[in-house]
């Protein structure tokens, strides 16, 4: 059938390039089944600035390997940017720190707020830091299987305090791991 004009049932009228809105929405239907762009969201949060050196050295992971990303600290950041960003990347990386035996809460609502907006499928590497015990992890799966999500996660880590060398080194392989694992998921 040969499409000349798309005329949706709300927003604007396309009369030129139909083929465009097409491939567009084509893309964006891929996007919501966990495609993306070439590119990493990071979404984090810090309370006392442990978890923040560790995406520091993760954005100069990602900026050595040539990935663009998007960096969204919560709760700074708007839901809307935040669901455009998470729903057009291939990959995310949730860098939030156990608050309470619980997930840093600003990023744990915002987790809740991507599996209320139906977004899964997603390729995604947790860290964070620790005080006297953990929980963070427990409370990230919790919002997985309470939403749905079915991402598909790098294994985690948690260090205790400040990152030393040793956890720098096994996030930095958890980037590189998650990078090589979202490439399968990449749409242009």
């Amino acid at each position: 059938m040969d499409i000349r004009i798309i005329a949706p049932g709300h927003g604007p009228v396309y009369r030129k390039n139909p083929q465009k809105i097409m491939n567009d929405y084509y893309r964006f239907s891929q996007y919501a089944e966990g495609a993306g762009k070439n590119e990493v969201t990071i979404l984090w949060g810090s309370m006392y600035g442990m978890t923040k050196k560790a995406v520091d050295f993760a954005e100069r992971v990602l900026q050595r390997e040539k990935v663009k990303y998007n960096k969204l600290e919560m709760p700074q950041e708007s839901e809307s940017a935040m669901i455009a960003a998470v729903f057009e990347s291939a990959g995310v990386i949730i860098a939030a720190p156990t608050y309470e035996y619980k997930l840093f809460p600003p990023v744990a609502a915002a987790l809740n707020e991507i599996g209320r907006k139906r977004i899964t499928g997603k390729t995604a590497f947790r860290f964070g830091s620790y005080g006297w015990s953990g929980g963070a992890e427990k409370e990230l799966k919790e919002i997985m299987e309470r939403n749905n999500m079915k991402w598909d996660f790098i294994e985690s880590v948690e260090f205790e305090g400040a990152p030393r060398e040793e956890d720098l080194k096994r996030i930095e392989t958890g980037i590189l791991e998650l990078l090589k694992k979202m490439k399968e998921k990449v749409v242009e």
